[in-house]
């Protein structure tokens, strides 16, 4: 019998395991990362905004900062937790652009660079390609579901 709550690797590790398209299982991880921030978040501001009142009582503060302390508690902490969300994105985006910056402005590493540049034209390349040939089909699946009859005149 399996426990009730398992580990964010073991998770991603079925998934790919059952998956047909095998991409490491991220979008498993990234989806149990989220269920479990749904789930643990609002019980903990809740905890953290008893224990602020808690504090607010037992130092006698006035009447209004004791009506006020759980909504000053929930919307810090939401503040919070949206800020560093927002903040750990932008990071990742430099941190990953930080790589290709420093092999550039190394001497002797042009032809990693030209390769990478290279490998970025193809990709590019093949995107535009691959659009190209399902994005009409794709939109005219769209356009049956949605009962229009002609692309075209769209």
């Amino acid at each position: 019998m399996r426990a009730a709550a398992s580990s964010p690797s073991s998770c991603a590790a079925e998934a790919l395991a059952a998956s047909t398209v095998k991409i490491a299982g991220r979008d498993v991880l990234a989806t149990w990362k989220v269920l479990v921030a749904l789930g643990m978040a609002p019980p903990l501001y809740a905890l953290y905004a008893v224990f602020t009142v808690w504090l607010a009582y037992r130092y006698q503060m006035p009447r209004a900062v004791k009506l006020w302390t759980p909504i000053a508690t929930f919307a810090l902490l939401n503040t919070a937790g949206y800020s560093a969300l927002r903040f750990g994105e932008s990071g990742m985006d430099v941190y990953k652009s930080l790589r290709p910056l420093l092999l550039s402005l190394i001497p002797g590493n042009a032809r990693y660079l030209e390769r990478l540049q290279t490998m970025r034209r193809d990709l590019t390349i093949q995107l535009a390609q691959t659009i190209d040939e399902f994005g009409p089909q794709m939109y005219e699946v769209r356009c049956r579901c949605r009962g229009r009859a002609d692309v075209a005149g769209l």
